[in-house]
């Protein structure tokens, strides 16, 4: 949602114009890199290790055993797969959510294998929680422009409060998921080393969830372009 940017003694003071705009988001999920450690441990049972090592992605490792063994992965999205003794693990990017793996002995392997074992299932696979990141450019004596990306797939809102002389004024723009935008959009801050603005970013999801801005929840910066 695109929202204003001011108005009055506000736009007048901090600004000297203002404007707008967004796009949206694809999605490549579900696609599997496999890896080799050269490495297998032939007592015991087939044995399966589910994990995640970050948010949003899912590990499944063949930990015990060496008879290929097949892989089922049900939850927000279902993967298949095959590990064997040459290709012991595999990684995917997935959708958040809970998943549940399991795993039966392949062709290949001998009809006498016991069930395969999977530790760590289900499997909680958590959302990345992404700050946004701001940078500041001059574009002439005494004033610039923001650079803000909003790496989410969510569009984000940022309120950005300006400062100088005791006086507070409050603006807000929208970033686009997965985009960059400039702000403000056709016009400038003023940047003489006595203004400091002062940010915060709220994705425009359900919760309304905060994020920080430079790994900072406010984050302040008071420009300088004067020389």
């Amino acid at each position: 949602m695109v929202r204003g940017v001011g108005t009055g003694l506000l736009a007048a003071s901090a600004l000297t114009g203002v404007a707008s705009g967004r796009p949206k988001r694809s999605n490549g999920k579900g696609r599997g890199e496999s890896t080799d450690d050269g490495k297998s441990d032939t007592a015991g049972r087939p044995t399966l290790v589910a994990s995640t090592p970050e948010c949003e992605t899912l590990r499944v490792e063949y930990t015990r055993g060496n008879p290929p063994v097949q892989v089922f992965v049900d939850g927000p999205e279902t993967l298949r797969t095959r590990l064997d003794d040459g290709n012991r693990s595999v990684t995917w990017t997935v959708d958040p959510g809970d998943y549940v793996v399991t795993g039966k002995p392949g062709k290949g392997g001998s009809k006498s294998n016991p069930a395969v074992v999977v530790d760590g299932s289900p499997v909680t696979v958590e959302k990345c929680e992404r700050d946004l990141t701001a940078t500041f450019q001059c574009t002439g004596p005494g004033v610039g422009q923001y650079t803000l990306t909003n790496p989410n797939d969510v569009d984000a809102t940022v309120d950005v409060v300006g400062t100088a002389g005791g006086d507070s004024f409050p603006f807000q723009f929208p970033v686009p998921a997965e985009s960059t935008a400039t702000v403000p959009p056709g016009s400038e801050f003023r940047a003489d080393g006595s203004w400091t603005y002062e940010f915060t970013a709220t994705l425009d999801d359900d919760e309304s969830t905060s994020r920080a801005v430079n790994g900072e929840s406010p984050w302040t910066d008071t420009p300088d372009c004067s020389d």
